[in-house]
């Protein structure tokens, strides 16, 4: 993994918005540590401009509140995928795929 990747292990989505603004775009917000070893989690904003696609299954909010303090998100991967730019998080109790043009994912200030 790469210092300025997503450690996806643990996490938390703090908010997650769509938008029609300026071409469409989602934007998830996720709480996560920087490796195995880091004690505490940090912010990342994840920016897919024109999705093509948003799925979201099985997804139950009370296990995403409940998995909270040791991390909702079990695992995530950010890569292409037939031309196309993915986004899929493996959560507590389901999963977030979205598909897009550009998929930026970046530590916030």
């Amino acid at each position: 993994m790469k210092r300025n990747e997503p450690f996806w292990h643990d996490g938390n989505i703090e908010s997650l918005e769509f938008t029609r603004a300026r071409g469409h775009s989602i934007r998830i917000v996720c709480s996560l540590y920087a490796n195995l070893d880091t004690r505490q989690r940090e912010l990342w904003e994840v920016r897919i401009a024109k999705p093509t696609s948003w799925v979201v299954v099985a997804t139950d909010l009370r296990e995403l509140v409940r998995h909270e303090k040791a991390g909702a998100i079990s695992d995530g991967v950010l890569c292409d995928r037939d031309g196309e730019k993915l986004l899929r998080l493996t959560l507590a109790e389901g999963y977030l795929e979205v598909r897009g043009g550009v998929v930026r994912a970046s530590r916030m200030k």
